[in-house]
């Protein structure tokens, strides 16, 4: 895991596939979701939307 930068408190890493779940449950959720353009993730959707995110973090 490649840490870019890390507090007490908070790590912040670049996002990997193995995020996949994790993310899945927090944009499955309708209450987190409400105002987002795309709605509810489920986990394909989360995944690709990863895929295509993954490559832009590393620039």
């Amino acid at each position: 895991m490649v840490q870019v930068c890390e507090t007490e408190r908070l790590v912040l890493r670049r996002l990997s596939l193995d995020d996949v779940p994790a993310l899945t449950e927090i944009l499955s959720d309708p209450e987190v979701m409400k105002h987002s353009v795309n709605g509810v993730c489920d986990e394909a959707a989360t995944e690709s939307v990863n895929i295509v995110a993954i490559p832009e973090f590393k620039q």
